[in-house]
């Protein structure tokens, strides 16, 4: 994208306002995993900082679920601009005798970045990290995980400017 993605606006706010005011109704606690406290300082948040910056996104979940107060951490991209409430209960529905639930979309690849992870997920998170692995879809094999499948249409990345203008052209002031 060339710039940080969570900060474009839509709808005359940037793209992370929109996700935690979805965020809020649904969670008691809501953080903000990122290297930069001071950039998202406005939004209110508790900013949580990797605990060894550059190790990517596994390093993000690890330095959340150790600073969560929760037993399950929901987690999702900065390019997420709309959730769907109804699946998100979901997903916490299936929160039970298992260590992650991942849901997978329509080609059958895991949603990393649209899940809950348990506490229990931490030793290995960890382990992995520990021996270079830095992707997160390596949990899988060795927690127990529950894998529904994403409803059709609704999870948008957006991951490129394209997409994004095609998504912000649906609101009156988007950019």
């Amino acid at each position: 994208m060339g710039r940080d993605k969570s900060l474009l606006t839509i709808d005359g706010e940037p793209m992370i306002v929109r996700i935690a005011a979805q965020l809020r109704p649904l969670f008691a606690e809501v953080m903000i995993g990122a290297n930069d406290p001071a950039r998202y300082g406005f939004l209110g948040l508790r900013v949580v900082p990797d605990d060894v910056p550059g190790q990517g996104p596994l390093m993000g979940i690890v330095s959340c679920l150790k600073a969560a107060q929760y037993e399950w951490l929901f987690v999702t991209g900065c390019d997420v601009p709309d959730l769907d409430p109804a699946f998100v209960r979901y997903l916490l529905g299936l929160a039970v005798d298992t260590d992650i639930v991942m849901p997978r979309d329509a080609d059958d690849r895991p949603e990393p970045l649209c899940a809950l992870y348990r506490q229990t997920a931490l030793p290995v998170a960890e382990r992995l990290l520990e021996s270079g692995c830095r992707r997160i879809v390596d949990l899988l094999p060795a927690l127990r995980v529950v894998a529904p499948r994403l409803p059709g249409g609704w999870l948008k990345n957006l991951n490129t400017p394209d997409e994004f203008a095609a998504f912000a052209a649906g609101f009156p002031r988007g950019d």
